[in-house]
């Protein structure tokens, strides 16, 4: 727990400081996987400090924030160990789920890089257009209408940004956040 809170720290600090793309280095060893994961936890956890929902979004400024999770991922894992945490004033409730019926509940959903490609662009499809951010890692995650895509570039960690589809949805980037990201479209996604 202590590494998780020093991670999401250094990942803040980096969001508020740095004004190229926030790229962290990715180690070789089976330890470092988890660190990996732990790192994309943070980058994730941190996104939503940085996105705004429309104002009617939430019932009230302590209605739980609906964090879900597409596939069984370490990431997605985290999710459900962390689910007491707090964004903004809102309470998390993780929840996974497994068809597209589900997903308009969520605000938040993580498809992990062990989703199914059929369901991913079934639930993407579902939520176009709704206040729902989305992130993922696999190929394609933008072209089928995700919001936030992680890749690797050189052996380290970045992301990707659609912000016409989170426009689609209502959701609002912060500029300091869209400094450090790539910033892709469907029709530019870097690895299709």
């Amino acid at each position: 727990m202590g590494i998780l809170k020093f991670l999401i720290a250094v990942v803040l600090a980096s969001f508020l400081e740095l004004s190229t793309p926030l790229l962290m280095p990715v180690a070789d060893a089976h330890a470092a996987t988890a660190s990996l994961q732990e790192v994309k936890f943070a980058f994730i956890e941190n996104f939503t400090k940085y996105v705004t929902w429309p104002p009617l979004t939430f019932e009230s400024s302590s209605s739980e924030f609906r964090a879900c999770v597409v596939g069984n991922g370490t990431v997605s894992k985290a999710f459900e160990i962390h689910a007491k945490s707090i964004v903004n004033t809102h309470s998390i409730r993780s929840i996974r789920i497994t068809s597209a019926d589900e997903a308009p509940q969520c605000h938040f959903i993580y498809f992990g890089d062990s989703a199914d490609g059929g369901l991913t662009k079934r639930v993407l499809k579902a939520v176009e257009g709704k206040p729902v951010l989305t992130i993922g890692e696999v190929p394609g995650f933008i072209t089928k209408g995700g919001i936030i895509k992680f890749k690797q570039v050189e052996k380290k960690l970045a992301f990707e940004i659609n912000p016409a589809a989170a426009r689609l949805g209502g959701l609002e980037i912060s500029s300091r956040l869209l400094k450090l990201a790539t910033i892709v479209s469907e029709h530019t996604e870097s690895d299709k």
